[in-house]
């Protein structure tokens, strides 16, 4: 009888194989989807803070302004006021899911008899923005001695992303309008 060697059998069954390889796609394909998930997240998070960083600048610019201002003209969605200290005339409004600016130059006469048209205005902050302004004017009532204020909130909306809220209230320093040396 013919001397038959049994060979030993090293490897992976066919089935082994396979079953090992889709184990693999699907541990990838799962890694591959939460991957992607976090990169959607990431790019709607880096937007909405690069719109609430905008926004900031902006609100704390309208802050700074509107502080050495008397308001000429309000509404729950603009304010206009003279700024004393530059000596111009500035309409803030919330238009179209924009915050808007519009800066002319002049006395507090001028702005008083001010519209500002479309062409104007250019957009402060990106993304959508919604809020309002609310302005309390200082008084020029005699024994008054009440000086105004404007509380400015803003929402703050990029893309899909939730929506940021920004509030401040500004002291308007317009002593003299309101009879206080």
């Amino acid at each position: 009888m013919p001397d038959k060697k049994i060979k030993s059998k090293k490897g992976f069954t066919f089935i082994e194989v396979v079953v090992s390889v889709s184990i693999f796609v699907i541990i990838i394909a799962a890694s591959t989807e939460a991957f992607s998930n976090w990169i959607d997240n990431y790019r709607k998070v880096r937007g909405l803070q690069e719109s609430l960083e905008n926004a900031q600048y902006s609100m704390n610019e309208m802050a700074k302004i509107l502080r050495t201002s008397s308001v000429i003209n309000q509404g729950p969605l603009f304010v206009q006021a003279y700024d004393y200290s530059q000596e111009v005339c500035v309409h803030y409004k919330l238009s179209g899911g924009a915050l808007m600016l519009a800066i002319s130059a002049g006395t507090i006469d001028d702005c008083k008899a001010k519209v500002f048209v479309a062409g104007e205005f250019v957009q402060m902050v990106s993304g959508t923005v919604s809020g309002g302004f609310v302005a309390i004017p200082s008084s020029s009532t005699a024994g008054s001695e009440k000086v105004g204020k404007i509380t400015i909130m803003l929402n703050i909306k990029k893309g899909t992303a939730d929506s940021v809220k920004l509030q401040t209230t500004v002291s308007l320093r317009d002593y003299q309008e309101s009879n206080i040396q």
